[in-house]
């Protein structure tokens, strides 16, 4: 029983107190301008059909990130073989929301 309450005590110090003990106004800052990125990022692509695009780009990830861990070397490597094609699978598919993006962008005074 003692060792679990160490092991809780460890953990509440290490993730819990200490973060809570050196939280400052740029952590806030930080934690409001990734959200607010990643809100509009949701809203921009919800609104177009990228948005699936977008789902069936980040399946590809998980699968190569799965392949990794379970060690399924072919499949792993196949996947190494094709990511340098989905940089420009990415400007092709995505150009169209990619451009609106720049242009709503330089639209924003800041």
């Amino acid at each position: 029983m003692k060792e679990i309450l160490a092991a809780f005590s460890t953990i509440w110090e290490t993730y819990i107190w200490d973060p809570i003990t050196h939280f400052s106004i740029g952590d806030a800052l930080d934690i409001i301008l990734l959200t607010l990125l990643l809100y509009g990022l949701f809203l921009f692509f919800k609104e177009r059909r990228a948005g699936k695009l977008a789902i069936g780009l980040v399946f590809v990830v998980l699968v190569y990130g799965i392949s990794d861990l379970a060690g399924l070397r072919t499949i792993h490597q196949l996947m190494e073989w094709i990511a340098p094609f989905f940089i420009i699978l990415i400007a092709v598919v995505f150009q169209p929301e990619i451009r609106d993006g720049l242009e709503r962008l330089g639209d924003k005074p800041f």
